[in-house]
């Protein structure tokens, strides 16, 4: 069971996405504010899905957030693995996607679609047809390299008239960080450890 959080900016919602293998399964959904209760949001979630990885995203307020979430699971209130996903960095494969978060909608959004490798079944007409809208609004184009670019998140916003918050945490529950969980783990206890 593994967790996707997109964290809400300038009025769009906090949503957390849970990960059941190939199952999407529930979500959470706040426009709170307040750091400390998005934590407490997160960790109720972690707390009733026995989440074993939370895929966070941190531009902006999310770093302090993955190291909340960090430090909630040193003190024994949560097991999860955290791992903080900074969307606006280079790609893993810089000479086909322009950033990360093109790799990752490109990679896992169209891709997981086309191979219809992610089940929805278990979500309520509702909640699969907001999805289903939100993972299909944004558009490509290529750059002067010749890498895909999906558009900014406020130009879709702005088409479809709210943020597409949900499908980005979905995106982030399916998510693996390049080298795996484990790789990506190994290194941010390097990094602690000061080696």
């Amino acid at each position: 069971v593994e967790l996707g959080v997109d964290l809400g900016a300038g009025g769009d919602e906090t949503c957390i996405r849970e990960r059941r293998g190939t199952l999407v399964g529930r979500e959470w959904r706040t426009r709170e504010k307040d750091p400390i209760k998005v934590v407490a949001k997160i960790l109720e979630a972690i707390r009733e899905t026995a989440a074993t990885a939370v895929k966070v995203d941190s531009i902006g307020i999310g770093w302090g957030i993955v190291g909340s979430l960090r430090e909630k699971r040193e003190q024994g209130l949560h097991a999860a693995e955290i791992l903080g996903v900074n969307v606006s960095e280079k790609s893993t494969q810089p000479e086909k996607y322009a950033r990360l978060r093109s790799q990752i909608w490109w990679e896992i959004g169209r891709q997981l679609s086309e191979d219809c490798a992610w089940d929805l079944s278990q979500l309520a007409e509702d909640d699969r047809e907001r999805l289903v809208t939100q993972l299909t609004a944004p558009k490509y184009t290529l750059d002067s390299s010749g890498r895909i670019v999906v558009e900014p998140k406020d130009d879709t916003k702005k088409r479809i008239g709210r943020s597409p918050d949900n499908a980005d945490a979905l995106l982030l529950a399916f998510y693996t960080a390049p080298g795996g969980f484990d790789a990506a783990m190994n290194y941010l206890t390097a990094v602690r450890a000061g080696t």
